[in-house]
C-alpha cells in the first residue's frame, strides 16, 4: 500500500471511529514567539473534538526557498533561535509563494516539487515549501488538525520577519495550501493584515465544515480567495475529504465537485474476487476512490500554472445545483466533444490569470478525461477571452 492509501485509510480510521470528546490536562500552551493555543470553543467542544497541538520540536516544520536564481537546489531557512536568510537568493521586491502541504503529506511530496516547477517556469518568484511532516504524520486526524494552528504560528513568524527586515509586501503573498494546509494558509492571513491571494486546494472537510470562521479558510481572509472543490462530498456516509460549502471569492466546483474522471466508485463483484484471487484487497480499492479526487485538485492546479492560458468550460451555478444537476456541464462539455465555440458554455482561467477572472461566487468547471486536462492556449484567442470575460462580467456577482 503506497503513501497516498495509507493516508486516506488512517483519516478514515482514526476520524471516523472516534466517538469521544478528548480531554486535555490543560486548557491552553504557550511556545516562545509563537503564541499561545487553547481548546476553548470554537477551536475545541463536544463536536470537534480536537486537542491541544503538539509541541513545535514534534511537528518540526521546515522551510526550503526556491528562486529562479535557484530553482532546484532548495534553500534550507534556519528559524530558531532566530530566522537567518544570509546567503539566500530571496528578493522582497517580487512575489511570495508558500506551497502547504495536509494530513500524512510531507515537503518531499512530487506534488509540491512539480507546482513549484510550474510557478517558477511562468514568475519570477520566492517560493517556499512548507515542510511539516512530521506533525501530520500523526496517526490521529484530530491531533494533525491542531497542529496546523502551530504550522501556522511559525509561517506568520516568517512573513513578519520578510516584511519587516526583507521589505515584502503582503499583497504580494500568494498562500497555497491543500487539504489541512489550505485552513493552515487562512490562519496566517487572519494574522497578517493584506494578504493578496490564497488558492485552497479543496479544503479539508473533517472537523472544519460548518464550524465558525476562525477555524476554517474563508473569504474574508485575503484580498482574493480561490478554491478548487473535487472532493466535495460528506464525509458520512460518502467519504468525502473536502468541504462542501463555498468558502472563497470564486469557488470552482470541477465536474460537479463531487468526481473526477478516472476516480470512481469501487464495485466489488464475485468476479473481481475470483479473477484476483487471494491478492484481491478492497480497502485498497475504497481507499483509491477516496484519494483520488481529494489529490486531482493538486493536478488541475499544477496543470493550469505549467499552461499560459489553461481554461476550463464552465458555467456559474450553486453547490446543490451542480452536485444533484443529472445534466452537469461536465456531462454536456463531453456529449459535444467540448466545442470548438462558447455558445453553450462559457470558458473560465485557471491558474496565475484566476485572479484577473472578474467574475465572483461558484462555478462548475469541466474537464478533458484525462491530462492535458483544461483546453490548450491555441482553442482560446486573445478575443475570445476578453469577450468571454465582458460576458461573465456582465452575468455574475461582482464586487
Amino acid at each position: 500500500m503506497d503513501f497516498s492509501k495509507r493516508y486516506i485509510l488512517v483519516f478514515c480510521v482514526s476520524f471516523l471511529v472516534k466517538i469521544s470528546v478528548i480531554q486535555s490536562e490543560k486548557e491552553s500552551v504557550c511556545y516562545d514567539e509563537l503564541g499561545c493555543f487553547s481548546v476553548e470553543e470554537p477551536w475545541s467542544g463536544p463536536l470537534r473534538p480536537v486537542p491541544l497541538p503538539a509541541e513545535p520540536q514534534v511537528i518540526q516544520t521546515r522551510f526550503y526557498l526556491y528562486t529562479r536564481k535557484r530553482p532546484t537546489k532548495r534553500y534550507y531557512v534556519k528559524t530558531w533561535p532566530g530566522i537567518d536568510m544570509k546567503h539566500s537568493s530571496y528578493d522582497g521586491s517580487k512575489g511570495t509563494v508558500f506551497l502547504i502541504h495536509g494530513f500524512m503529506s510531507t515537503g518531499n511530496d512530487t506534488w509540491m516539487e512539480d507546482m513549484k516547477n510550474a510557478y517558477l517556469n511562468n514568475v519570477d518568484a520566492n517560493v517556499f515549501i512548507v515542510d511539516w511532516g512530521n506533525g501530520a504524520s500523526d496517526g490521529e486526524y484530530n491531533q494533525v488538525c491542531a497542529n496546523i494552528r502551530v504550522v501556522a504560528a511559525e509561517i506568520i513568524r516568517l512573513t513578519t520577519y520578510l516584511i519587516q527586515k526583507e521589505r515584502a509586501a503582503p499583497v504580494r503573498f500568494h498562500m497555497i495550501g491543500h487539504s489541512l494546509g489550505a485552513h493552515t494558509a487562512g490562519y496566517v492571513a487572519k494574522s497578517i493584515s493584506g494578504i493578496g491571494r490564497i488558492t485552497g486546494l479543496d479544503p479539508a472537510q473533517p472537523l472544519f465544515e460548518g464550524y465558525k470562521k476562525v477555524v476554517q479558510l474563508d473569504a474574508d481572509d485575503a484580498l482574493f480567495v480561490e478554491v478548487i472543490h473535487t472532493d466535495a462530498k460528506p464525509t458520512v456516509p460518502l467519504l468525502g475529504a473536502g468541504i462542501l460549502r463555498a468558502v472563497g471569492h470564486v469557488d470552482f466546483y470541477v465536474n460537479g465537485g463531487w468526481s473526477q474522471p478516472g476516480c470512481q466508485v469501487p464495485v466489488i463483484s464475485l468476479q473481481k474476487i475470483v479473477s484476483r484471487g487471494i491478492s484481491f484487497n478492497p480497502v485498497e480499492d475504497i481507499v483509491d476512490s477516496v484519494v483520488c479526487p481529494h489529490n486531482r485538485a493538486l493536478e488541475y492546479y499544477t496543470e493550469a500554472l505549467a499552461y499560459s492560458n489553461c481554461t476550463f468550460w464552465g458555467r456559474k451555478t450553486g453547490f446543490i445545483k451542480s452536485a444533484v444537476s443529472i445534466l452537469s456541464l461536465g456531462w454536456l462539455s463531453r456529449a459535444f466533444n467540448y466545442p470548438s465555440d462558447c455558445s453553450i458554455t462559457t470558458c473560465i482561467p485557471l491558474g496565475l490569470k484566476t485572479i484577473d477572472f472578474p467574475a465572483r461566487g461558484s462555478f462548475e468547471i469541466a474537464t478533458y478525461t484525462s491530462p492535458p486536462y483544461c483546453i490548450s492556449e491555441k482553442k482560446v484567442d486573445a478575443k475570445m477571452a476578453h469577450e468571454l470575460s465582458l460576458y461573465l462580467y456582465n452575468t455574475a456577482d461582482v464586487d
